[in-house]
């Protein structure tokens, strides 16, 4: 990774007509940066492991497949296993989701 001052950044953004280019960089960090503070702000460990189940629900198949719901959960939450696997039953039990060995199946919010 390398930075460039203030400066050279708008000099070299004019000269080669970069701004888009640059918005839309910045754009994509921030988007980012919001999905991730949608995923930790949540009033509970029920909808924490619901909003990440959504985003590995939105990836692609076969990044899900190999995706562990609790790996994905716990390293990025300070949460219990034990309050992430309550969690996960209850939505299994409720039909919203079917996991297999850790990984996310299939998801249906309103079953």
């Amino acid at each position: 990774m390398w930075a460039v001052n203030l400066s050279d950044a708008k000099d070299i953004f004019s000269k080669f007509g970069l701004w888009e280019d640059a918005f839309t960089i910045i754009t994509q960090h921030l988007n980012l940066y919001f999905q991730r503070e949608a995923l930790l702000n949540q009033p509970n460990i029920r909808c924490i492991v619901l909003e990440h189940v959504k985003y590995i629900w939105g990836l692609n198949e076969e990044d899900r497949k190999r995706t562990s719901i609790y790996k994905f959960i716990l390293s990025r939450n300070l949460v219990s296993r034990s309050a992430v696997h309550k969690a996960v039953r209850e939505l299994t039990n409720e039909g919203i989701i079917e996991i297999q060995r850790g990984k996310l199946r299939s998801f249906c919010l309103a079953p």
